[in-house]
């Protein structure tokens, strides 16, 4: 019931999204494959971004999470979109060349992130910028 609860959650925030930022066929099915398998805490913000401009994300640690998932999706225009993971000492990154930047973080990592960079490398169209979102998709153990 829980899990059917949070699908239908995460599928009415993504279908507010605006047409640009809206997840299609991989992006969309990584969502409900995160929702499927327990993610239960699964966040988007959508944001503008510019060009060859990072934008930085505060990230809140959370001690009470066994892994997560950080994402990006860029919009429509999006060749290319870096993100980066910045925490106590540590970097992270997916460093695949795409619209789609998917980092996988234990409960050590997950619970010292500071910030995040999302950087749009390349577009189409010569576009000088375009919509974000920056997804967190954490695992939290059952409550006892």
């Amino acid at each position: 019931m829980r899990t059917a609860l949070s699908l239908a959650c995460v599928l009415l925030l993504l279908s507010s999204l605006s047409p640009a930022a809206r997840p299609p066929g991989q992006a969309g099915t990584f969502l409900e494959r995160l929702v499927d398998s327990g993610y239960e805490a699964v966040r988007i913000v959508e944001l503008e971004a510019r060009l060859l401009e990072p934008c930085t994300l505060t990230v809140y640690p959370r001690g009470d999470v066994i892994e997560a998932y950080f994402a990006a999706m860029g919009g429509d225009h999006v060749l290319d979109l870096e993100m980066v993971i910045h925490g106590e000492g540590w970097i992270a990154r997916d460093t695949l060349p795409d619209d789609l930047p998917i980092v996988l973080l234990d409960s050590t990592m997950v619970s010292s992130v500071r910030f995040v960079e999302l950087t749009i490398l390349d577009t189409t169209h010569h576009a000088r910028s375009e919509t974000v979102s920056f997804i967190t998709a954490f695992d939290i153990p059952p409550s006892p």
